[in-house]
Order: structure tokens, then sequence, then C-alpha cells
């Protein structure tokens, strides 16, 4: 009976173990950068969704925040294996708030240690849809932020985006193209290279 006790508290240690976590107040009206529209210092105001992405490990993956269009920054985060935590959509920001979101706290169970700093990648959209491609302007920031550990007794509180106000660079969406568009753009590359390989 001891044994059965014993090995079950010991599997209940690993199970507990291999799903590290770790959570964050996802508000920046406690720091100072902003989600703003189309250009750095245009405060986003109206419908907009917005996704939460890990990547653990010790340095943020460049070409990322300062890719060239919000689509690439997105490809790009994409590619450096982010895992995704959580998704809003349908969420507000009112013209008196402008810039200023207030989602609380989200716990992310792939953080690894539990508590621990990780990268954290926000992706915002703007209008009511489900997804960033889909969206006509998009943007994505990251940055290395402390987590807490959501299932220590008592309940730590979770850390602001600190992170994020360190880097000092706006969350700014900006045009996605149609993906018919990128199909096309990806199309006309690969006639170019054809042509360009018979030469």
């Amino acid at each position: 009976m001891k044994k059965l006790v014993i090995l079950s508290l010991a599997a209940f240690g690993l199970s507990v173990g291999a799903f590290a976590q770790g959570s964050i107040n996802l508000d920046n009206n406690v720091i100072t950068p902003a989600l703003d529209h189309l250009t750095s210092g245009t405060s986003f105001s109206g419908t907009y969704g917005m996704q939460v992405y890990i990547l653990n490990g010790s340095t943020v993956p460049g070409g990322i925040n300062n890719a060239l269009t919000s689509p690439a920054a997105y490809a790009a985060m994409l590619a450096a294996g982010y895992t995704l935590e959580k998704t809003f959509t349908g969420q507000t920001i009112a013209p008196a708030n402008a810039g200023a979101f207030a989602l609380g706290e989200v716990d992310m169970p792939d953080v690894t240690p539990a508590g621990g700093t990780t990268t954290i990648a926000l992706v915002a959209w703007e209008g009511a849809g489900s997804a960033f491609l889909s969206a006509q302007n998009g943007g994505v920031i990251t940055f290395q932020n402390p987590t807490a550990n959501y299932t220590a007794q008592p309940a730590p509180t979770p850390p602001n985006l600190t992170g994020w106000d360190a880097l000092g660079q706006n969350l700014v969406m900006t045009p996605i193209p149609e993906p018919s568009i990128i199909a096309m753009a990806g199309l006309g590359a690969a006639a170019l290279m054809g042509i360009r390989r018979r030469k």
C-alpha cells in the first residue's frame, strides 16, 4: 500500500513537471508601449483580436520586430518555433483609451521552467476576425518577460509586460495583403526564377 502511494505521488509529480507553466498580466495600461494603427504613434481604437505566443529560450530571434511587413514578421515568428498559448477575439478599445488594452491574466501552460522568463510574442489584428492572416491590418511584437508559476500556492501575482516596456517599441498594425495577392506574388517569383534559369 505504501509503495502504491509513493508511486502515485511520484507519477503526479512527473506529470505536473512535464507541463510547466507561467502567467503574465496582459495589460499595457501599466507600461509605455501602445497598440498602434498603420504608423507608430497613431493609437488604435476599435475592434481587434490578439494572440499570445511563447518561445522558451534565452534570446529573442531577429527579423521579427524589425521586419519590413507585418506578414513577414508573422512568418518569421512562426518559423522560429513559437507556440500559441491564448487567443482573444472581438475585443474593443474605446477612443478614450486608444492604444490601451487590459486583457488580464494569461496562463501559459508551455512555459519552461515553471514561472521562468520566456520570450513572448503578441500578435494583434484589426477587426472581429479570428485570425491574423484574415485581417486587413495586423502586427507582431516580441520580447523577453518574466512569468509567474500560476499553480503555486498561494497564487502569485502575474508580472506586467516589463520586457515590452524595456523594448520601447509600439505594436503597429500595418496592412496584410490578401492571401490571393501573396499567392500571386509567390507564383510571379517562381516564374521569374524559371526565366532566369533558362537564360
